[in-house]
């Protein structure tokens, strides 16, 4: 019996992982040597046997982090990304509200992946919006410069994350490393918005963004319906990193003036049809749910992002929706894509 399949054992038997059983897991997939492909999906699935700890996910994002392929800059980096799997089939928040919050000047280097768990990943959406997703740190820090913002596809940036999801797509369905993802961003940012589909996780990953470093972070769930983003269809438990401090609160629509609503109001498609939607929004001539939704998230990562102007969550709201109507980020857009739109 090899190192992987004594770990898997240990956690069909719900006993708890210690550094170096993590270290070894990690360090035997990426090692990619006649990997068994049973023996790794095994193991995946095994995570879903019993709770995972703090302790074990920190272990688990210290473990993958030794494969990054640093993007490294002098800025202030803010990131948001949703943990997928929450089988809400709603449209690309986090990567559209990514975009409309660099239009106002927010320094992101937004981590990207194809559908494992989605229909419509936001690789996927990126590539069909003709939005480059770039392969190399080099080519992240030139996007970055040029534009405020790059993508980085995860499995081009994390030597274990490259094998690991081939085996995840396979699985096809959720495990630890939906949760894992979102901290294994190249540019280890300063400052993230994380969304989770699980409202037990969310304090844990927080205890993790903590441990790791992080400044500022907001990890929001909404649990009706389960959704990884701040949502506008119920209230959003959240926990606020900030000043080293993990904070607990709610927060409701009708805290920023918004409506409530349904949850199929803020769904998409496939890749064409959310880029179509992302078009519609970042251009302002949709005035949906979908826009408000992207409003609230951009103005929580322009919140994170500690300009003077932005003190509160909802503070970039008005700020934001004037950069819709006035054409600031269908310019933006189109300074990504490299055509207009």
């Amino acid at each position: 019996m090899n190192e992987l399949q004594n770990i898997t054992e240990k956690l069909l038997r719900r006993q708890d992982l210690n550094r170096e059983d993590v270290e070894s897991a990690i360090d035997f997939i990426a090692a990619n040597n006649n990997l068994n492909e049973a023996q790794v999906l095994d193991f995946l699935d095994s995570t879903n046997n019993k709770e995972i700890s703090a302790e074990e996910l920190f272990y688990f994002v210290s473990s993958m982090r030794k494969y990054s392929r640093r993007v490294i800059t002098e800025e202030f980096i803010t990131d948001s990304c949703g943990t997928g799997a929450d089988m809400s089939s709603t449209i690309n928040i986090s990567t559209i509200s990514a975009i409309a919050a660099s239009t106002l000047g927010l320094k992101v280097i937004k981590q990207t992946n194809s559908s494992i768990t989605s229909a419509c990943g936001s690789t996927n959406l990126l590539k069909e919006l003709n939005i480059p997703v770039v392969k190399t740190p080099e080519e992240a820090v030139r996007d970055f410069k040029k534009n405020g913002i790059a993508f980085v596809h995860s499995p081009n940036f994390n030597g274990f994350a490259e094998i690991n999801n081939i085996y995840r797509q396979k699985l096809g369905k959720k495990t630890i490393f939906n949760y894992l993802g979102p901290l294994i961003n190249p540019s280890f940012p300063e400052a993230q918005l994380l969304g989770v589909s699980s409202s037990a996780m969310r304090p844990k990953i927080a205890e993790v963004l903590l441990r790791l470093g992080t400044k500022r972070a907001l990890v929001v769930n909404s649990k009706n319906p389960n959704m990884d983003e701040i949502s506008l269809c119920a209230e959003t438990d959240v926990t606020e990193l900030k000043d080293g401090k993990l904070e607990d609160y709610i927060l409701s629509p009708e805290d920023f003036g918004l409506k409530r609503c349904k949850l199929e109001e803020l769904q998409g498609g496939n890749s064409k049809e959310n880029a179509n939607f992302a078009r519609e929004i970042l251009t302002g001539k949709d005035n949906s749910a979908k826009t408000d939704i992207i409003l609230l998230n951009a103005s929580a990562m322009l919140y994170l992002g500690g300009g003077k102007c932005y003190g509160s969550i909802g503070s970039g709201i008005l700020h934001l929706k004037d950069a819709l109507v006035n054409g600031k980020s269908a310019e933006k857009l189109a300074s990504l894509t490299g055509s207009a739109v």
